[in-house]
C-alpha cells in the first residue's frame, strides 16, 4: 500500500509495540457534519459492489488517500444535482490491516466487471479505500473546511472544540 503510514509506540507487555496506522480522508457535505458529530463516527454506508443490487456486499466508510478533494466533483464526489459533496474533509488514522483498497476489495466481494468500471469512470478510483466499520471519534485527527465555509479560518483545535471534539 502506498499510504503514508504513522508510527505510534505502545507498551505491550513490558516492551513496546509499534501500530501502522494509515491516514486517510473522509470528504463529506457540511449537512452531513450534525449527524457525524451526534453519533460520533463515521458511519458505514453502501459499498456499491452491485449497482443493480442494494446490500450486495458489506457496508463500508469510503476514504481516499487523496487529501487534495475540497470542493471538486472529481472521484465520485458528486451530488445527484452536480454539487460537490467534498465540503468538509475528515483525516483519520485508521489500522492499516482494516484498509482495503477498493478495486481489489471489490473484486473479492463479487463486484462484477462491468460495476467496477462504471464506479472507476468517476476517477480516482486507484486513490479509493474502504474500511469495514464505522470510525469512531477517537480516529479523527484534522478537518478541512471549503473555502467559502463559515468554519474556515479557525484553528483546528477551535473548529473541534466547537464540536466538543477535544
Amino acid at each position: 500500500m502506498k499510504d503514508i503510514i504513522i508510527m505510534t509506540r505502545r507498551k505491550t507487555a513490558g516492551r513496546p509495540k509499534q501500530d501502522v496506522a494509515a491516514r486517510l480522508f473522509h470528504y463529506t457535505h457540511e449537512h452531513h457534519l450534525e449527524s457525524i458529530f451526534r453519533t460520533g463516527e463515521l458511519r458505514t454506508t453502501e459499498s456499491n459492489i452491485s449497482l443493480a443490487r442494494e446490500h450486495a456486499g458489506p457496508r463500508v466508510v469510503w476514504l481516499t488517500t487523496n487529501p487534495d478533494l475540497i470542493g471538486t466533483t472529481a472521484n465520485g464526489l458528486q451530488l445527484a444535482d452536480g454539487r460537490s459533496k467534498a465540503q468538509v474533509r475528515i483525516e483519520v488514522h485508521v489500522p492499516a490491516d482494516e484498509v482495503h483498497e477498493w478495486k481489489d476489495w471489490s473484486v473479492r466481494h463479487g463486484s462484477s466487471g462491468a460495476d467496477r468500471a462504471r464506479l472507476a469512470a468517476a476517477g480516482g478510483f486507484r486513490e479509493w479505500r474502504v474500511v469495514e466499520r464505522p470510525i469512531p471519534r477517537s480516529e479523527w485527527v484534522d478537518f478541512g473546511f471549503r473555502s467559502d465555509s463559515p468554519l474556515l479560518g479557525q484553528p483546528a483545535a477551535s473548529r473541534l472544540d466547537g464540536f466538543g471534539l477535544v
